[in-house]
């Protein structure tokens, strides 16, 4: 009886959480419920008869990766796991992102204030800096979006002609607690979530310098299944759980500067807390169906 009052709260929390969200447009709103819930792929199926096709994006094959990169064998990892690894960027296109961003104005913790990177030295409250939309203004990053094969699997992978709902550079640093503790910062940062961006949606990622365990590397589950009802209801887990659960399914990824990869995030992952002075870059492109912020 206990857990079925807990479950009735949850859903309860759920409705009411996603449709009186005045932050979302009530379309976005309906589709973060649907998207919440086992109606999912049901809701999306109906959508996609109605919904109006997108232009087809302009590609290009540009040489901008190490490797070669393998469409067929990005898709059959998504497919496996949610991710593929191993998207890396020539060390050049990555210096030149990094010289670019040295002039835009970065958002300090999700506020209104806003920072130059390299001002980050005079301030000891900053755990988070973003970049909005850098492949607007910045050319390799458009380019990256754009790249044929990427983007082939994108398609394949969303059953739809995808769009580029938006890009951002976040730049993560140690938060510690009053009591000088390593911990997760307000607004569960570096807590395992998943995300809801799109009925079906996937995120690009590559790290803008070198991420090992004390820099706060990406952690992905991997998943090749659907979530169960109470995976819905659960949009964010603790460490505790993640283990309890999940522990032979937790991936952390370290790499080098311009290492990459592409991912499923509508299941759990986070981006960890940095250690002892470190910090972690990373570049992230999401691609989906629909931007939802632009319908009216």
């Amino acid at each position: 009886m206990q857990m079925n009052k807990f479950m009735i709260f949850k859903i309860l929390q759920l409705v009411f959480g996603e449709l009186f969200n005045s932050n979302n447009k009530f379309s976005k709103r309906l589709m973060r419920l649907f998207c919440r819930t086992p109606l999912k792929d049901f809701v999306y199926k109906f959508y996609k008869i109605f919904k109006k096709k997108n232009p087809v994006l302009k590609t290009n094959n540009n040489d901008l990766f190490i490797n070669n990169l393998d469409y067929q064998k990005i898709l059959n990892n998504l497919h496996k796991s949610g991710i593929c690894e191993n998207i890396n960027l020539k060390q050049s296109i990555v210096d030149n992102i990094l010289l670019k961003i040295k002039d835009k104005k970065f958002q300090i913790n999700r506020t209104k204030q806003n920072i130059y990177l390299d001002e980050k030295k005079n301030f000891r409250n900053i755990y988070l800096l973003r970049l909005f939309n850098p492949h607007k203004t910045i050319e390799e990053i458009d380019q990256i979006a754009h790249n044929n094969t990427l983007l082939a699997s994108v398609r394949e992978y969303i059953n739809f002609e995808p769009i580029i709902l938006s890009s951002q550079i976040w730049w993560t640093f140690p938060y510690y607690d009053q009591f000088g503790i390593s911990n997760n910062p307000p607004g569960n940062e570096f807590g395992f979530h998943y995300d809801v961006d799109d009925f079906k949606f996937l995120k690009l990622f590559f790290y803008l310098n070198d991420v090992n365990s004390n820099s706060g590397p990406h952690v992905y589950i991997k998943n090749h299944k659907k979530k169960n009802f109470k995976e819905y209801l659960n949009r964010r887990i603790t460490d505790d759980e993640a283990n309890k659960y999940y522990k032979e399914n937790i991936h952390t990824i370290l790499g080098k500067c311009g290492n990459g990869f592409i991912e499923d995030t509508s299941f759990y992952h986070k981006g960890s807390n940095p250690k002892n002075n470190h910090s972690r870059g990373i570049l992230q492109i999401v691609y989906g169906i629909n931007n939802w912020d632009d319908l009216s």
